[in-house]
């Protein structure tokens, strides 16, 4: 009996094997990143905020304005948004360090023109430029509708 039993061909072994790999390798891939990811919103908004800025700090300003709020794209078109970053931070020159000072979340916030809907996080960072030691930085994001944390406003400030 055992020998009229076909050979097992090396290809479905093969193939088998590499098959149970995969599964392996994405599984491991969807647990790590269900790790990283934030689940915090304060978190969430943090890590975009950061993000955003080293756009800004690496010269990205179109991107950035990309990467900003619909809200945030309807106040300003993309060539206004270079040219206020070239007039206000390019002159600033490297950001040589940045260190969040505080982050405060809210819930349709009251504004003077009105209630914002939806939920918003405003942080400021204590940020020292190459031509400007001491500054402050204040950015709004708010939560749009697939869950991302955007730009909704951004803020340089001399100390």
């Amino acid at each position: 009996m055992i020998k009229h039993c076909p050979d097992k061909s090396p290809r479905i072994l093969l193939a088998g094997f590499v098959s149970i790999v995969l599964a392996a390798v994405v599984c491991s891939i969807s647990v790590r990143a269900a790790d990283t990811a934030p689940s915090d919103p304060k978190a969430a908004a943090i890590t975009s905020a950061q993000t955003w800025l080293l756009r800004i700090d690496g010269g990205q300003y179109r991107q950035s304005w990309k990467d900003a709020s619909t809200a945030f794209q309807k106040q300003v078109t993309a060539e206004q948004w270079e040219g206020m970053l070239n007039g206000a931070r390019a002159p600033l020159g490297k950001c040589n360090q940045r260190n969040e000072v505080s982050a405060a979340y809210q819930k349709d916030p009251q504004t003077p023109n009105g209630i914002l809907k939806g939920d918003f996080m405003t942080i400021q960072f204590e940020t020292s430029f190459e031509n400007l030691k001491s500054a402050g930085e204040t950015v709004s994001f708010t939560k749009e509708a697939d869950g991302s944390w955007k730009a909704a406003g951004y803020y340089i400030h001399p100390r």
